[in-house]
């Protein structure tokens, strides 16, 4: 089956903005410390699927000497992806499929830990359950799903204070990736549980059109035209508030643990979950 069309010039894109995102859109040095620390204690080698290409979860699975399988719907972005790994050249002891998570044909009961960055708010609400069943379903009994989870928390703060925070701190990548972090919480539709990259520009245009001040509205011009650039419109992700979403988790897992990194401004926001079938 033909990879999609333009599928190698996405994947070279993403991994091109994958250098320049930091944290917490990708994961954080103390986050990926948590879960090797984790992933340590139990059997080595221990068989690991990973959702998507996430480097450094790729290569925190090889420092244990893991069996790494990783699923995504693009071959390219794998591809890509490795380009960004520390441990690079044993990608070629990985088993790659292409699939979808919700319909991914591995073997069930085969893997000892599922490792997901960011995955589950990929998925409509709706369709959330069933691909927690299905990571129930290729887990070994006894074993984890381990995944940085987007939780909602209220009360939270205004698009303006996130416009503040990268004017103070000279548009620099950091807050630009805070900035759109935050935003999305800003803009989190309660209804249905959804926040988009639509919603964040449309915050950002009313800001603009409000703005009496010349100096910040070239400053609010500014970090439009970066925000379009590195994160694409027309983007959805889907979260339930913290206690709902926990609810949802203990239908198909135990919650074992959950941990928080120490080294960006939303640990709060973004535990590591650590789910044991």
């Amino acid at each position: 089956m033909a990879e999609p069309k333009g599928a190698l010039y996405h994947a070279q894109k993403m991994a091109n903005q994958w250098q320049v995102y930091t944290p917490p859109n990708k994961p954080s040095k103390s986050e990926c410390q948590i879960i090797e620390k984790f992933i340590a204690r139990h059997k080595r080698p221990a068989r690991i699927l990973i959702l998507g290409g996430t480097p450094e979860f790729r290569d925190l699975a090889h420092i244990q000497k893991a069996e790494v399988t990783c699923v995504d719907v693009s071959l390219d972005m794998l591809m890509a992806m490795t380009k960004l790994m520390k441990r690079g050249k044993e990608a070629n002891q990985e088993i790659w499929m292409r699939a979808g998570w919700l319909t991914m044909p591995v073997a069930q009961n085969y893997y000892d830990f599922v490792l997901g960055d960011l995955v589950i708010n990929n998925i409509p609400i709706k369709l959330q359950p069933k691909f927690l069943e299905k990571i129930r379903e290729v887990l070994k009994p006894g074993g984890y799903f381990i995944t940085r989870h987007p939780v909602s928390i209220f009360p939270k703060k205004s698009i303006q204070e996130f416009i503040n925070l990268v004017i103070q701190k000279r548009f620099n990548q950091t807050s630009i990736s805070e900035f759109a972090f935050g935003g999305l919480f800003v803009v989190y539709k309660m209804k249905d549980g959804s926040m988009s990259t639509d919603g964040i520009s449309l915050a950002l245009k009313k800001a603009w059109q409000t703005e009496k001040n010349t100096t910040r509205k070239k400053q609010i011009t500014k970090l439009i035209k970066i925000f379009h650039q590195q994160w694409p419109l027309g983007k959805t992700w889907w979260t339930l508030p913290k206690e709902k979403g926990e609810r949802m988790f203990k239908k198909y897992f135990k919650i074992f643990d959950i941990e928080y990194g120490t080294d960006h401004p939303f640990v709060d926001q973004c535990p590591i979950y650590f789910l044991k079938k």
